[in-house]
């Protein structure tokens, strides 16, 4: 069950049974840029059939949307647009088809955050597109598709039928700052660590880079015991392949290429762990 707690905290609540095969999975990824000529459907839309496939729940946390050729948006340009989006109702055109190809996958999607590209159609045009997407898919599927704000919480709780303890896991989420040619963003996982110390996983995007960092914390509980816990910085790529043509933005900025896909959240049960995760790549 999924819901909204407050306008930055979303709840997304599931029943497991106390055995070793109980699984729950998430696709974590971000950058889509779904209506960019290079945006690699394809790989993305083969991530949405496993999700299916496994009863997964999807979060994305930004930039789904590309939509740099709007009339006041000083980045537009004649390639960078589909044919079948140049037409004057271009924003509706592409809301529209978003919905009807995201419809299939109503149901496993658990939300959808604003990234840079959504916050600056709405400065430019004075309308949320995610909003309108969002609605469009939950009126006709009469799903409960949740809209993200830049930067937010996740918290993942975990019950028995019998009512027993709840296990929360928490995942803050913004679609991403810091990036750079060598470090690929990974100094910036002190900086996340400091704003959010609760978090079991911080997960951004908007760099385009990949990876997973692990940054231990010390854990104090009541009686004064001391312990050390994994805190996990997830990084997600892009859909978006950029690089393969020689005369694009990104080979004449020499901003390297970038890593495709996202990752795999994996919730599992075992007696000795209770409920922990694990993740995967998802490429």
């Amino acid at each position: 069950m999924i819901k909204r707690l407050t306008k930055q905290t979303i709840e997304a609540r599931f029943e497991y049974n106390a055995r070793s095969d109980w699984e729950q999975w998430i696709l974590l990824c971000s950058d889509i840029h779904f209506d960019n000529p290079k945006c690699e459907r394809r790989l993305f839309f083969s991530h949405m059939d496993e999700a299916k496939e496994r009863n997964a729940l999807v979060f994305v946390d930004g930039d789904f949307f590309c939509l740099m050729n709007g009339r006041y948006d000083p980045r537009r340009s004649k390639t960078g647009i589909r044919k079948e989006y140049n037409e004057d109702n271009y924003l509706d055109l592409v809301i529209n088809d978003a919905a009807e190809r995201m419809k299939p996958y109503a149901g496993n999607i658990l939300g959808i955050a604003h990234g840079n590209h959504e916050q600056t159609v709405s400065l430019n045009c004075n309308t949320s597109v995610l909003d309108r997407l969002v609605e469009r898919i939950n009126i006709f599927e009469k799903t409960s598709i949740q809209v993200a704000p830049y930067q937010g919480l996740i918290m993942f709780r975990f019950v028995q039928p019998d009512g027993g303890a709840v296990k929360t896991i928490k995942m803050f989420f913004h679609h991403g700052k810091w990036g750079g040619v060598i470090t690929k963003g990974t100094l910036g996982v002190g900086r996340y660590a400091t704003i959010f110390p609760e978090a079991d996983i911080v997960l951004s995007g908007h760099t385009h880079d990949q990876w997973i960092v692990k940054q231990p914390q010390f854990r104090v509980n009541k009686m004064g015991e001391w312990s050390v816990k994994n805190q996990y910085h997830i990084k997600t790529g892009t859909y978006k392949e950029e690089y393969l043509e020689g005369d694009t933005w990104a080979n004449k900025n020499i901003v390297m290429p970038k890593c495709l896909g996202g990752y795999w959240l994996r919730f599992r049960y075992s007696k000795p762990k209770g409920v922990y995760f694990d993740i995967f790549e998802a490429n």
